[in-house]
């Protein structure tokens, strides 16, 4: 391939779907320099090829260079134009069926820029934790110890005496690091960023399923008999409301989320291959974990429950209902003015299933 012309290899990077085109600039020195100095006309191509039928998607607004950087921003919004329309998928009785709106229909643009920007914050918050993790525990700090500690330490043994390690310490200083590093970033938001990240949040946990279905009898065998479940349940009582465990923050799913970021959504929305890889990269996760690790990573996700949990959740909730963009969607439908688009995401595995894997693997639509 390096002995070939210019023009074949920028027609090469023009064929390809977006991840494909970063993997090949980043292989070889001439193939970035060529991706660099024709991204203008490589861009545009590579988003017609990845999104072929999303004509809303791929189109640029007025004044956007259809460069790089607007083609890596396509990763965020087709996982934001994927929850805003197919959460028309959810029970039509419910409140939040209302929110729903097909890819393809410009009443959805402002929503899903909202989502955009609650992904672009979850995305921050999981390269956090990654970056974390690469760090050589040289590098991991100690935890800090109070003054009145070491007062105390002094008083009884009349030196400062290093406490005992508590169990899995480093995974501790991680989380902590993590947490710490976390709340930072957070608490340097604007308000309006906050608000984003919890709409996000609340469109991202849709497509989870954690209710146990009534038929299935051998699910304490799929669990474990002990409760420990990654979506938060402490027994297996039917009428618990997952989705909120989920949502209040008391969920290991929730730092599994947290640390694999938005692109975990996209490799299964998007490929396609593998309608339940969501699914089975977490629980793969978690059987490989001791239960000590999953409360230490859970609770490190917990305590930033007064940033992102419920407060600030049912104000934008509100908000959300009163959007111009949402009012002239519903009214055109009541006034029977609305002409539905073209449905171009009917073939995406929406849903990530924890009921039944072994009964509903090819699940499709609402179960």
């Amino acid at each position: 391939m390096l002995l070939l012309p210019n023009e074949l290899l920028v027609a090469i990077f023009q064929f390809l779907p977006v991840p494909d085109v970063f993997q090949l600039a980043l292989t070889n020195r001439r193939l970035h320099a060529i991706a660099r100095e024709y991204e203008k006309s490589i861009a545009p191509c590579a988003a017609r090829v990845s999104f072929p039928d999303a004509t809303l998607l791929t189109r640029a607004g007025p004044g956007t260079t259809q460069d790089f950087e607007w083609l890596k921003g396509l990763v965020p919004k087709y996982i934001a134009t994927v929850l805003v329309d197919r959460l028309r998928l959810m029970a039509p009785q419910t409140y939040i069926g209302e929110y729903g709106i097909p890819a393809e229909d410009e009443d959805g643009e402002v929503l899903r820029g909202l989502v955009v920007e609650g992904l672009c914050v979850l995305n921050r918050l999981s390269i956090i934790s990654k970056e974390v993790y690469k760090l050589p525990d040289s590098d991991v700090p100690q935890p800090r110890t109070s003054l009145r500690e070491r007062v105390r330490r002094l008083l009884r043994h009349g030196k400062l005496r290093r406490s005992k390690p508590r169990p899995h310490e480093m995974l501790h200083r991680r989380e902590d690091l993590i947490r710490d590093r976390r709340r930072r970033y957070l608490e340097g938001l604007p308000i309006q960023s906050l608000e984003a990240y919890h709409l996000m949040f609340a469109f991202l946990i849709q497509p989870i399923q954690t209710h146990y279905d009534l038929h299935t009898a051998d699910l304490s065998n799929y669990f474990g008999p002990d409760g420990r479940d990654p979506t938060g349940l402490e027994s297996f009582d039917r009428a618990d409301d997952h989705a909120k465990r989920l949502f209040q923050g008391n969920s290991w799913l929730n730092w599994y989320i947290l640390h694999e970021g938005p692109l975990l959504f996209w490799k299964q929305w998007y490929y396609c291959n593998d309608r339940n890889l969501i699914r089975d990269r977490a629980l793969a996760a978690w059987y490989a974990r001791a239960g000590e690790q999953v409360w230490i990573e859970r609770d490190a996700v917990f305590d930033l429950r007064d940033i992102i949990s419920h407060p600030i959740r049912y104000e934008c909730m509100f908000k959300l209902c009163g959007q111009p963009a949402l009012i002239n969607h519903r009214r055109k439908k009541l006034e029977g003015r609305y002409k539905r688009p073209q449905e171009v995401l009917n073939d995406v595995p929406y849903w990530i299933n924890f009921r039944d894997y072994r009964e509903r693997h090819n699940l499709q639509g609402f179960p």
